[in-house]
């Protein structure tokens, strides 16, 4: 219940983030370990099948890790579904972490088939926590830099806290605008809404995605204007823009 609950309701926000899961992390370890060091103690024999379906899922972790980080860094680009991802540069000199999972399968088979139970799950524990540190301290950081809504804001000036600016956003539905800009932000409809924004008399910003703005919203904008910045967000898999009317 307690993880069902934490997941459940986490799952059903717009916005996701690895650490909002995170309450659920202490129930999970509680039935693992509990069920580890009764083992240990031979309190009960393992059954021939959870050894193996665990041994598989660490296995598993790690060569699905593997290949995503090689596709994610564009490694792997000649494949074709591959080719229509969105890449991370840097990524794939992070796939050697997926090996450790394996490593740490193949450990835990050697020393439980020789009744080394503790050596076993010691094992299990270097390999888990060494695999989820390096995994939540490096590919994060990658990720981030092609995350375009803070570069966004920061370079083109919408984050003016001292001026009554308005900011809003068409075709780019990037929910963390409104943290970075620290005001509300109005979702406009269609290009003649996002037209008519930035014909205000006072300073409006427009986040909205590049295509969208050369082909539908530009037609209708008449100066003066300006793209105050421009930058590639994996999240919409194209350049998103900030235009500034400069009133």
């Amino acid at each position: 219940l307690w993880v069902a609950v934490v997941v459940g309701l986490f799952s059903l926000l717009a916005t996701k983030l690895p650490h909002y899961v995170a309450p659920a992390y202490p129930a999970l370890a509680l039935l693992t370990a509990s069920y580890l060091v009764r083992w240990m103690r031979g309190e009960f024999a393992m059954p021939r099948w959870v050894s193996v379906l665990g041994a598989v899922g660490f296995v598993a972790t790690g060569l699905v890790l593997l290949f995503a980080m090689l596709i994610a860094g564009g490694t792997l680009e000649y494949w074709d579904f591959a080719r229509k991802m969105r890449d991370f540069p840097g990524m794939e000199n992070w796939a050697w972490i997926g090996l450790l999972p394996i490593a740490g399968a193949g450990a835990f088979e050697w020393f439980r088939r020789r009744n080394q139970r503790q050596w076993a799950i010691t094992s299990l524990v270097i390999t888990a926590v060494a695999f989820a540190g390096l995994i939540a301290a490096y590919p994060p950081v990658i990720v981030d830099q092609s995350k375009s809504v803070k570069e966004l804001v920061a370079t083109s000036g919408a984050r003016d806290l001292y001026r009554d600016v308005r900011v809003a956003s068409y075709d780019c539905s990037l929910p963390s605008i409104t943290f970075y800009v620290g005001r509300r932000v109005e979702r406009l409809r269609s290009p003649e809404d996002a037209a008519a924004f930035l014909a205000m008399p006072h300073p409006s910003y427009l986040f909205v995605t590049a295509p969208t703005w050369d082909a539908w919203v530009l037609q209708f904008v008449k100066p003066p204007y300006r793209v105050a910045s421009r930058r590639y967000d994996f999240y919409r898999n194209c350049e998103v823009v900030v235009v500034v009317n400069d009133r």
